[in-house]
């Protein structure tokens, strides 16, 4: 068993080489923590894959998105949008790099997931280790507004990573799982919605984890929350 990197060590050890550099963590009550090397435990889920899972089922998935990440840079410091990577005819809609853009996403929020104890949807899982191309996954890029923060105290080298439970209107049923992953300037922001029937089943077949979060939600999310999470803009 293995345990993956909340943080693509590859992209931490180009980004920032051997230096120090702080990572936060919104959403487990942690204040950014110093890490030392890019080795640190902390760069780890405390759930664990199975060595297949976490090397040949996903190595593709993991590879393209080291490509896709400096794409991304590349054009956040031309001044483009970051999704304008899209417009690049290797992430046709639907091609192989494309989708294994997703399949890492997919098997981030699969860590998450395991990690609060939750259940994982099938869908999601079988879609992270290319079983299926049926992608569940949204994605959207922007600028990260704690990195900017950050920077505004003199730390320019700074990982952060966040989740959220997704809820209906009423918040009266869990609806989805939110996360957002940012490798300094640039913040990946990624989530499942489930359908009526999932939704219904999770909430249904699973009311002890689901009446916790909705307890943890009865306590508004700050706007300051919400620029973290990425969730707005301004």
């Amino acid at each position: 068993m293995t345990g993956e990197h909340k943080f693509k060590a590859s992209i931490l050890k180009e980004e920032f080489g051997k230096k120090k550099l702080f990572l936060g963590d919104f959403g487990n009550a942690h204040p950014p923590r110093l890490a030392q090397s890019t080795k640190s435990k902390i760069f780890c889920f405390t759930s664990t894959l199975c060595a297949s899972c976490n090397n040949t089922r996903t190595q593709p998935a993991d590879i393209e998105f080291d490509i896709f990440h400096k794409k991304t840079m590349e054009l956040l410091h031309q001044g483009s949008a970051p999704g304008c990577v899209f417009n690049d005819v290797r992430y046709t809609y639907n091609s192989e790099p494309y989708l294994n853009i997703f399949r890492y996403f997919a098997k981030l929020l699969c860590c998450h997931l395991a990690e609060i104890n939750a259940p994982r949807p099938i869908q999601v899982a079988q879609f992270a280790m290319g079983e299926i191309d049926e992608n569940p996954v949204i994605l959207r890029m922007g600028e990260d507004w704690t990195y900017k923060q950050a920077r505004s105290m003199g730390i320019n080298k700074f990982g952060f990573r966040s989740n959220a439970t997704l809820f209906n209107k009423t918040k009266t049923r869990v609806q989805g799982f939110y996360s957002a992953l940012s490798f300094g300037p640039i913040q990946y922001r990624f989530s499942i919605e489930m359908t009526l029937n999932t939704m219904e089943i999770l909430n249904t077949e699973y009311p002890d984890f689901c009446y916790r979060h909705l307890s943890q939600s009865s306590s508004a999310m700050s706007h300051e929350d919400k620029l973290r999470l990425g969730l707005v803009e301004k």
